[in-house]
């Protein structure tokens, strides 16, 4: 049980640290039209709604499961 309990933690570390990271990257693009934060109109969001998609692509990317949810 213990062991489960710390991978648990480990995934939400890493998705955690990846959508943050994602989130950072956008702000060197800011002034750019071209950034994922102004394409999924998250731009006038609060900066916790734009983490919340960030750890959403992150984790969507790294199951593999797809982006058949986003129209």
């Amino acid at each position: 049980m213990q062991n489960i309990i710390v991978i648990i933690f480990w995934l939400l570390f890493v998705m955690a640290f990846c959508g943050t990271l994602l989130r950072s990257a956008a702000n060197f693009a800011l002034g750019s039209t071209e950034n994922w934060v102004v394409s999924d109109g998250l731009y006038d969001e609060p900066v916790f709604t734009q983490f919340v998609g960030a750890v959403y692509w992150s984790v969507v990317t790294v199951t593999t499961v797809g982006y058949g949810d986003i129209t």
